[in-house]
């Protein structure tokens, strides 16, 4: 009996921390499918707003740390931030120390219109846990 008890708890405890919101899963890429690795996608309505971080090979994932902590359903704009660099191109910019003005700049990696929910074009459709791939443009590319 107490094992039939234990049982029917453990399914229990599984079912709880299987309900929590669906969480979006996916990859960011450019036009020519290489991997976009610095950033943030967010999802937003008017009611609710979501976001994760852009790493290795584009990869992102908003929601499924703990139970109930993913993205409702519903229709989302979604719009990329912080997806910028520090420009290597001419490496004494970065030495320390040159006089004023020689903080090494930051570099756009995307065109801006994705900055944006009104103008990125972007919106994803959660009904369960979703998988939305995302390509983008570089600055200045048609």
């Amino acid at each position: 009996m107490r094992y039939f008890v234990l049982f029917l708890l453990s399914g229990c405890v599984l079912f709880v921390a299987g309900c929590g919101q669906p969480k979006v899963t996916g990859t960011v890429t450019y036009t020519d499918g290489t991997p976009l690795e610095r950033g943030t996608v967010n999802f937003q309505t008017a009611t609710h707003a979501a976001m994760g971080a852009i790493g290795e090979n584009g990869r992102y994932t908003i929601g499924g740390v703990k139970a109930g902590d993913g993205v409702p359903s519903g229709t989302y704009k979604v719009f990329i931030t912080g997806a910028m660099g520090i420009d290597t191109s001419n490496v004494q910019t970065l030495q320390f120390g040159q006089g004023p003005g020689t903080t090494a700049p930051i570099i756009q990696l995307i065109d801006r219109r994705y900055e944006r929910p009104e103008t990125s074009g972007l919106t994803c459709d959660v009904k369960k846990s979703t998988v939305f791939n995302i390509e983008v443009k570089r600055p200045g590319e048609e």
